[in-house]
């Protein structure tokens, strides 16, 4: 089926499932868990690939759907599907730069680009070598340019900037 999407489909995907990837494996059989969460096959296809977190339903920790689409590991640590991985590259962009074309706001955001709103986050580490995207904090984070999340030292503690 992906081969004959050609690109055109640009699906939301929530990586954070793997995390349930315990019992869904159990429900699915190890002959289709292949199926469940397919990341390198669609990106390999040449389809957009958004990443989310389904709040209220799951998690909303945007490092854990990183890693969870990087190292494909339920909460048992069993690897679920492990041909399926994608690279920490490409779990970032399925929260940024993808996760923008997919709802039609790449013009706007998804790329740090001049001109463009200034929605970021700033880490204690890239979560592109970090070696556990879930084990680097969050600094501070920037919406329309503006702080609205800062961590840093002398702040009295972390703090939603309104």
């Amino acid at each position: 089926m992906v081969s004959r999407i050609d690109g055109k489909l640009e699906p939301t995907r929530r990586p954070n499932k793997v995390l349930l990837g315990d019992q869904i494996a159990d429900l699915v059989g190890s002959n289709r868990e292949s199926w469940l969460y397919r990341g390198r096959t669609v990106i390999d296809a040449g389809v957009v690939l958004a990443g989310s977190s389904d709040l209220p339903v799951a998690d909303n920790n945007l490092r854990r759907g990183m890693q969870a689409a990087i190292d494909r590991r339920t909460e048992s640590g069993y690897e679920l599907a492990p041909k399926e991985a994608i690279t920490p590259e490409e779990a970032l962009r399925t929260h940024t730069e993808w996760a923008a074309r997919a709802t039609g706001q790449i013009d706007d955001k998804g790329t740090l680009e001049r001109g463009k709103l200034a929605d970021f986050a700033v880490f204690t580490e890239s979560p592109l070598t970090a070696s556990k995207v879930t084990d680097i904090d969050v600094v501070a984070t920037i919406v329309g340019g503006k702080l609205t999340y800062d961590s840093r030292p002398g702040s009295a503690k972390p703090q939603v900037i309104v």
